[in-house]
């Protein structure tokens, strides 16, 4: 039973130009507001389906997006290392954030190099614009850990660690340059212990939540399609394992979202 309190999430990171989910988008959106869901950041991973991703977040006023290319589409999508496209696509009155872009280690859909040359071209768009950029980062620390502290020894720049997973130390080295750490539903896994670990000491100030939709169901949904309204869950869990209040953590991570992603503020 959702409680009747008044109070609201924002899901940091999701994927509604997805066909499972735009398919019913505004069942979802129903449910998400259910479940004390009110804002979204729909996430763009392909500049090749960025259109789409713009109609969304124009045709509601509590749905916003980011432009860039995922690593996964690093070797694929044509504009992933043209500075100047992917500057105009962030440049959009509600597009809040660069990417997501990073690295991915864990697959092989797109090579080292040309994952570290479109992370880097999304790095410097988010420089020149003074827009955060959203990182995906998985099974790459000592690379992420070089890239995110060098560039920002260079020239200042923000930024969030999205669906973090990674260990101790690359969570230090983001939080030592200002970067903001998001938890998705892998933090409700069982076997997640060093996760959830971090995400019980991440600072007030400096922790976000998310869903990943239409990936990465939380317990007890594992196994079914993710959906917005799942940040209520793993806000809960977030709020067990800090020793607060599911109202906290959601104060918490709407001032957070609202610091990083300076377009949404009223």
């Amino acid at each position: 039973m959702i409680e009747d309190i008044e109070y609201s999430l924002i899901d940091s990171h999701c994927h509604l130009d997805y066909e499972k989910i735009y398919s019913q988008l505004d069942n979802v959106i129903m449910r998400s507001k259910e479940h004390h869901v009110t804002e979204m950041v729909s996430i763009c991973t392909t500049l090749d389906d960025i259109k789409k991703i713009e109609l969304i977040s124009k045709k509601y006023d509590f749905i916003w997006h980011t432009a860039g290319i995922h690593p996964h589409k690093a070797s694929i999508d044509k504009l992933s290392n043209n500075f100047d496209e992917i500057k105009k696509k962030c440049q959009n009155k509600k597009c809040v954030g660069v990417g997501e872009a990073g690295l991915d280690y864990y697959y092989d859909y797109s090579s080292k190099k040309d994952q570290k040359k479109s992370f880097q071209t999304q790095i410097n768009v988010s420089q020149s614009l003074n827009l955060p950029i959203v990182v995906h980062s998985r099974n790459a620390d000592k690379d992420m850990q070089e890239l995110l502290v060098s560039n920002y020894s260079e020239r200042l720049f923000q930024g969030v660690l999205h669906c973090f997973t990674g260990g101790k130390q690359l969570a230090k080295s983001a939080l030592d340059i200002g970067f903001y750490i998001s938890f998705s539903g892998i933090v409700t896994f069982k076997n997640s212990h060093e996760l959830q670990e971090i995400a019980s000491y991440v600072p007030d100030d400096r922790y976000l939540v998310e869903t990943d939709s239409p990936f990465l169901s939380p317990i007890p949904f594992r196994g079914k399609t993710n959906e917005p309204k799942n940040t209520y869950f793993i806000a809960e869990c977030i709020s067990k394992l800090r020793n607060t209040t599911l109202q906290n953590v959601a104060y918490e991570t709407r001032k957070n979202t609202l610091n990083l992603f300076k377009k949404m503020r009223p």
